[in-house]
């Protein structure tokens, strides 16, 4: 996985927003607009292992472990 400072500056701050959600189809809805409009570039120097260990069925997003 290509962890860019893009990358995880947009994780970062969703993670932080999601804290107070309280509308999760709102939130669902923001999500997919979001991902689909978020340009990430492949940096191969900060390429490293990241893995995936969890996933939201009622939102569509997935939890990634970034050590």
């Amino acid at each position: 996985m290509f962890s860019h400072h893009d990358y995880n500056s947009f994780v970062n701050n969703r993670t932080i927003e999601r804290r107070s959600v309280n509308d999760w189809e709102a939130w669902k809805d923001r999500s997919k607009t979001e991902a689909r409009s978020i340009n990430l570039r492949k940096d191969f120097m900060s390429a490293h292992a990241c893995m995936i260990i969890g996933y939201n069925k009622a939102t569509n997003e997935i939890a990634v472990s970034d050590s």
